[in-house]
């Protein structure tokens, strides 16, 4: 037996993904002998490797950006629009 679950929109994807596993943990010790709960596909990790995937390119970019900068544009411009840089991605963050 298959079940598919579906997330509802406006939900967090890796919170409503922990209750899941949390409710499967909860049902193991009432499984019939010889059946087994096993997930197939495990969005909720998916996507919270994505994120933290993508949280680490954006750091290390912006570490190359302001390192290129400071080469440069030496180190009172480069510091200068390093900052700049870094208050606007933190502005524009969620």
């Amino acid at each position: 037996m298959t079940v598919g679950i579906s997330m509802l929109s406006g939900r967090n994807v890796v919170e409503v993904g922990a209750l899941i596993e949390d409710k499967l943990a909860s049902l193991e010790n009432q499984i019939p002998l010889g059946m087994n709960l096993d997930i197939i596909y495990n969005q909720p990790q998916e996507v919270d490797q994505s994120v933290a995937g993508f949280v680490t390119n954006t750091v290390e970019a912006l570490i190359i950006v302001v390192v290129v900068l400071l080469a440069f544009m030496g180190l009172r411009v480069g510091l200068i629009i390093g900052a700049v840089l870094m208050i606007t991605v933190a502005g524009s963050w969620r």
